[in-house]
Formats: structure tokens, C-alpha cells, sequence
């Protein structure tokens, strides 16, 4: 595929891919509200007897939760493959394993994700109905998960993990993401693994990392996005410094001279220098 076509093929699935970025987005956000909803806040109650409690009232809540969730879960596929092959194109280093991975990883995540819901909402029932129900014991039932659940939630996090970071990396080396978010993306990855050990409430910075992407697809990022997007080749992005250089260099250009009455624009300095003027305008 030759510059021009790739170009153009950036161009027409760029909106989509934004679209699944903020897509991501909105249903991470709904399925936390949703199923936040569903939980009572009585002080009394244990967070485990409470988490189990709620279970048992409303099953349909957490899985329609775990649903949403894994929407968002393949999304990300839509977003990391636009980001692989915008990134491969201009560095074509970039280990083909990692576009496999970054499918199979939130299908897997995805699944595992609402396998969990259906083996907590068993064990919510089996709390309910059978046992005492104390603090002690919710925590034995929660700590009790399928080892295929947990197979498959750790082997998706690590085929995303990877994915996200390698592509971040390279995304980062071609031009296409700046230091700041090519760092973060590798922060994202290193969180689908990390959280399912230390549950910190990282989502805001995936959130963020997709916000980012989304509008970086979109030629809509605060500052303009690196020349690599419109060059087709790989270039550094330009940090706040060199881009204010930039703009101090077009400032302090001077006037180009006026052309004199016949004389063909370019033809002279002035031309010249209206050009190059326009060059760098292009650039920024």
C-alpha cells in the first residue's frame, strides 16, 4: 500500500475508530453508574454480606453491568487495530504478534468478565439460602472463583496488557502519539494487569488514554496532533517547546518585500519567503 492509499484509508476509518474510542468511554461510565445504583449503602452491613445481599435482589443488575462492560471490552479492539496499522505503516518494526493479541485480549477479558457475574450471582444465591450469613463467610464464598474464570480474565489481561504497550511504545517512537500519552498508554497496560491484583480505581486513566486517542483520530487534540499523521512517515512529535520555537520563528520572520508590478509570485525573495511562510504554517 503505497503512502497516499494509506492516507487515505486513515482518513475514512478515522472516525469510526473515534467513535469507538468514546464508545469505550460511555459504556465503562454507564455500567459503573448502573451497577453502583444497585448497591445499598447501609453502614451496618459488611461489604461483603452487602455485596452478596444485593446480588441476590437484583441478579439481572450485575450482569446487565458485566454486558455493558464487555461492549466497551470490544470496542477496544476497534481502537488498538486502527492504532496498530496507522503505527505499522510508519514503523514497520512493530511485531506482528501484537495484532492477535490485541483481539484475543478483550474477548477474553470480555468473557471472563461476565462469567465472573454468573458465578457471584450463584454464590450470592447459595449465601441467601443456605449458611450463616456473617461477614466471615461472604468473604470465604468471594474469595472461592472458578479457576477457568480466572484463567481467562488473567490470560486476556496479559494479551491486551502487552498489546496496548507495545503498540503505545511504537506509537510513541513513529510520531503518532507524544512522549506524555505514548508513557500513558504504557501506564494503561501495565493497569489491565495490575487491577485485577490492586483493584485502585484506575479507570479514570484508561478513560482518559481513550479520550485522548479519540481526539487525536479526529485532528481535534488541544495543540494539534505530530506531522507524522499528515507525512505518512515517521516523524517526532514536537513538544511545547519546539512548537513555541515555531511560532516565535514565524513571528520574527520579517515582511516579505513588495513585488513589483509583472513579476511572477516566487519569482523573487518576497515570494520566497511567502512560501516558506506558508510551509511552516502547513507544518503547525
Amino acid at each position: 500500500m503505497t503512502t497516499q492509499e494509506q492516507l487515505g484509508w486513515e482518513s475514512r476509518v478515522s472516525k469510526p475508530a473515534a467513535l469507538a474510542a468514546f464508545a469505550t468511554i460511555i459504556l465503562t461510565v454507564a455500567s459503573t453508574i448502573y451497577v453502583g445504583a444497585a448497591l445499598d449503602s447501609d453502614p451496618e452491613a459488611g461489604k461483603a454480606r452487602q455485596l452478596l445481599e444485593a446480588r441476590d435482589a437484583q441478579p439481572d443488575v450485575f450482569v446487565a453491568g458485566a454486558a455493558l462492560s464487555a461492549l466497551a471490552s470490544l470496542f477496544t479492539i476497534l481502537v488498538l487495530l486502527y492504532l496498530y496499522r496507522v503505527v505499522k505503516h510508519r514503523h514497520p518494526d512493530l511485531p506482528a504478534a501484537v495484532f492477535p493479541l490485541a483481539i484475543i485480549g478483550p474477548i477474553l477479558v470480555a468473557v471472563a468478565g461476565l462469567l465472573l457475574q454468573l458465578d457471584l450471582n450463584d454464590t450470592a444465591h447459595e449465601f441467601i439460602r443456605s449458611g450463616a450469613q456473617t461477614e466471615a463467610r461472604a468473604d470465604d464464598l468471594l474469595g472461592d472463583q472458578s479457576v477457568l474464570t480466572q484463567s481467562l480474565g488473567l490470560s486476556g489481561a496479559l494479551a491486551l496488557a502487552f498489546s496496548t504497550i507495545v503498540i503505545s511504545q511504537s506509537a510513541m517512537r513513529a510520531g503518532m502519539l507524544s512522549r506524555f500519552l505514548g508513557i500513558l498508554g504504557i501506564v494503561v497496560g501495565a493497569i489491565y494487569v495490575l487491577g485485577l491484583l490492586f483493584p485502585l480505581g484506575t479507570d479514570l486513566i484508561r478513560l482518559f488514554w481513550m479520550l485522548a486517542l479519540g481526539l487525536i483520530f479526529l485532528d481535534r487534540w488541544p495543540g494539534g496532533r505530530g506531522p507524522a499523521w499528515e507525512s505518512g512517515e515517521a516523524e517526532e512529535w514536537p513538544s511545547a517547546a519546539q512548537r513555541r520555537a515555531e511560532e516565535e520563528e514565524l513571528e520574527a520572520a520579517p515582511e516579505p518585500e513588495p513585488i513589483a508590478a509583472g513579476t511572477a509570485v516566487g519569482a523573487s525573495d518576497g515570494g520566497r519567503t511567502r512560501s516558506s511562510r506558508k510551509r511552516k504554517k502547513k507544518r503547525r
